[in-house]
């Protein structure tokens, strides 16, 4: 019995940086398990959204910061990793960046998709959201954007449209 109680709280104390989906591997940085622990409304919407049959293009949006660094590495994190789902189901999704002026009022639409990313610099919060077809991707310090992209990544890939 002993040995199962320290069996079981190594593996807790494990991070788990990988998910495997339809023999596909899929790496993050940080642990999956911290990430699951982010906040996200509308996951549905979003799931609906990111694999719907008239998707044509993903733009993923940031205002220009001093945080340009982490939108940069959120943008290859989600690029990569949207790219390698949509090839694995046969879709051909233009995936694009653009600088804007604001967060306030984005649109987009059920042919583009905006991903906006939302450094520390601009946010007080961690949470992932979804509103005019955009998905809002928020984190209030590096660590937890790192866990909002992750969260919002886990979304999609783990959504019944991609596993089927």
């Amino acid at each position: 019995f002993i040995s199962y109680l320290i069996y079981s709280w190594y593996l807790a104390s494990q991070r788990i940086l990988k998910i495997k989906i339809n023999e596909t591997e899929f790496g993050f940085r940080r642990d999956i398990r911290e990430a699951l622990k982010v906040k996200i409304e509308n996951s549905s919407e979003i799931e609906k959204a990111l694999w719907n049959p008239n998707l044509k293009k993903l733009t993923l949006v940031f205002v220009n910061s001093s945080d340009n660094i982490l939108v940069k590495i959120q943008f290859f994190e989600i690029t990569y990793k949207l790219a390698l789902a949509y090839r694995l189901k046969d879709r051909s999704i233009n995936i694009t960046g653009e600088v804007i002026e604001s967060y306030e009022n984005l649109k987009g639409n059920e042919t583009n998709v905006l991903i906006a990313v939302i450094p520390p610099h601009f946010t007080s919060h961690t949470k992932v959201w979804f509103k005019d077809w955009v998905v809002y991707i928020e984190g209030k310090n590096p660590k937890d954007l790192d866990l909002a992209t992750i969260k919002f990544l886990l979304t999609v890939l783990n959504s019944t449209e991609f596993k089927s």
